[in-house]
């Protein structure tokens, strides 16, 4: 069987390279980065990953040198060509110019790693650091940017390469046919590897794991959980309970909607529990994005405990869980950067300990779900649901007051730099999470008007975030005079408004049959502000197109989804009597899919 070694250096993407390998049918395995080189004479080739770090950084992850004496093939990707440069003599700094999202390389040799290329590509950058050119004996460049960074490179003599670039995403047009050029190309590695056999071999650990024990699957209604589910009842039959907890924080009509779907589709077993008041009482007053997180991991925690009782469960029961790899990787796994703590993994860390968690799913992204859901027979209405977020809306409600020591100075330079390109912007005193460089950022929003002109606002969005401490922009849509005022938080006066736009929105997805056509659009609101001061509620639009969510690119307005759409969502939602509707237009990286 084809075998390929991935090296873990804590980079966000590491599962999605492997995830790619296996999507060539070729069986692939991400290992630590203190694996000996001893231990990888099984596998045809290895790829070393990405990482938050920087190579000269103290303490910063180093992988055996003898991986790269041993004859066979290596890939560095990111921190991994890095790293490669830094063995061999190369020099890698800071770069002048951050890159982050869409980068356009000129392919220096057509042939090997970038066989079937261009002369020039479209790729996806997200580091800081670069490798410079000078000064690596044995490499040549293979591509190189726009600005003259080195982009790739290669010593086909010892079969070591290196792209600063990232092959693995969708966004990275021909990112598949590179890694297809090592993999089977240049490491000859045998295609052998389905997503059938991943099933096979989940149902028969999740067997062996429980065997006669009790197992309890938390249910959302999205397809996580479902597929999750199906896999254990597949692997232990239907003795299995499933809970479905209704914290007070999801969408209009979910609690309901989410049971008759459950139910039509079989679930056996379903308990549906109301919880909304207790969640609600937590979270009040509370506005950091990571606290917020945490609380309700907790009360989840507690909950599960109450309603195990309840059920008359031991305490030994497995408790189901529909996590993915994204949800791992954002909670800062192994040497991963934490972006935001997900509800499901750090909290039931105890549980976790004691291996009474199953969670079969968590080596997977969202598309490969939704195949194994397809495998498993599970209706279209569960499999193609927009994902939502764990902790409901509270992670659409983004209050947090950001006012940095040099705001004055951030307000002034954007306000050059949008002016530059037509536009006119504004900085909220308010922050939202991105992920930049493999490292989590927690920077103040920005806001441009201007012109509806895709190219420029993709022009100035770009020249914002790779020259200053921002990582979210928004277009504003409409400027209403806000008719309502309350405080905005955990609430339910903030939380009614937000599900009514959210209903709104995704209705009116529905009536221009756009609903397939975007992978998710979170609805968020937030405080706007004026000379300083609140001004009332805003509500953000986060429409996005992605495979796997570990990157997305927006929905562009006037190609994806036209602008009747936008300016038709925007009135119904100011008839509630908020004031700006904005559209988010931010990649992921630099910006995370959901603002918190």
């Amino acid at each position: 069987m084809g075998r390929i070694a991935v090296i873990d250096f804590g980079g966000q993407y590491t599962q999605l390279i492997a995830r790619r390998v296996r999507e060539l049918s070729v069986y692939s395995e991400i290992l630590p980065a203190d694996i000996p080189a001893s231990a990888l004479s099984c596998y045809d080739g290895i790829i070393l990953a990405g990482g938050p770090a920087s190579v000269y950084d103290k303490g910063a992850p180093h992988c055996d040198p003898d991986i790269f004496e041993m004859g066979k093939p290596v890939l560095g990707i990111c921190y991994g060509m890095q790293l490669m440069a830094h063995r061999y003599g190369g020099r890698v700094s800071p770069a002048e110019i951050r890159e982050y999202g869409d980068t356009s390389v000129q392919v220096k040799k057509r042939s090997g790693l970038f066989s079937g290329m261009d002369d020039l590509e479209s790729v996806w950058m997200s580091h800081g650091d670069s490798v410079l050119s000078s000064g690596i004996g044995g490499f040549e460049p293979l591509a190189v940017t726009d600005g003259g960074i080195l982009a790739a490179m290669g010593n086909a003599g010892k079969g070591l390469y290196g792209v600063q670039f990232h092959p693995e995403v969708r966004d990275t047009p021909k990112g598949m046919a590179v890694l297809g050029n090592f993999v089977l190309g240049i490491c000859n590695a045998t295609q052998d590897w389905t997503m059938e056999d991943y099933v096979k071999t989940s149902t028969g650990q999740i067997s062996r794991q429980v065997g006669n024990g009790h197992a309890l699957s938390l249910i959302s209604g999205g397809v996580d959980s479902a597929v999750a589910t199906s896999l254990v009842y597949r692997a232990i039959g239907p003795s299995q309970h499933c809970l479905y907890v209704d914290t007070g924080l999801m969408r209009l009509n979910e609690s309901k909607d989410v049971e008759n779907a459950l139910r039509s589709a079989g679930v056996n077993n379903l308990h549906v529990s109301d919880w909304s008041d207790y969640f609600l009482e937590r979270l009040a007053g509370v506005r950091d994005p990571q606290q917020k997180r945490q609380i309700i991991g907790d009360a989840f925690v507690h909950v599960l405990e109450k309603e195990m009782r309840r059920l008359g469960l031991p305490d030994d029961s497995y408790v189901v869980q529909g996590t993915l790899y994204p949800d791992r990787i954002e909670s800062g796994i192994g040497t991963a950067d934490l972006i935001k703590t997900h509800h499901n993994w750090g909290p039931m860390e105890e549980r976790r300990k004691r291996g009474l968690v199953v969670e079969p799913l968590a080596s997977l992204f969202k598309d490969e779900v939704r195949s194994v859901g397809r495998l498993l027979g599970l209706p279209d209405e569960i499999i193609y649901r927009h994902p939502f977020p764990g902790p409901g809306l509270a992670a659409r409600v983004v209050c947090n007051y950001h006012m940095p020591e040099n705001f004055r100075k951030l307000e002034q330079d954007v306000s050059g730099i949008a002016c530059e390109h037509g536009f006119q912007s504004s900085v909220l005193p308010i922050a939202t999470v991105g992920v930049q460089g493999d490292n989590r950022t927690y920077r103040n929003l920005v806001l441009i008007s201007g012109e509806r002109d895709w190219d420029g606002m993709r022009g100035v969005r770009k020249a914002i975030v790779t020259s200053q401490p921002v990582n979210r922009i928004a277009f504003v849509l409409a400027d209403n005079e806000p008719r309502r005022s309350f405080e905005i938080g955990i609430n339910t006066e903030t939380l009614d408004i937000l599900r009514t736009a959210d209903n709104l929105a995704t209705i009116a997805l529905k009536e221009y049959g756009l609903y397939d056509a975007v992978s998710q659009m979170p609805v968020v609101l937030f405080p706007d502000y004026e000379n300083g001061r609140e001004r009332g509620p805003a509500i953000g639009l986060r429409p996005v197109v992605t495979d796997d969510f570990m990157t997305a690119r927006p929905t562009i307005p006037g190609r994806h989804v036209p602008w009747e759409y936008f300016d038709d969502v925007s009135q119904r939602i100011g008839e509630l009597g908020v004031g700006k509707v904005v559209l988010d237009i931010t990649d992921k990286p630099p910006g995370t899919i959901e603002w918190e």
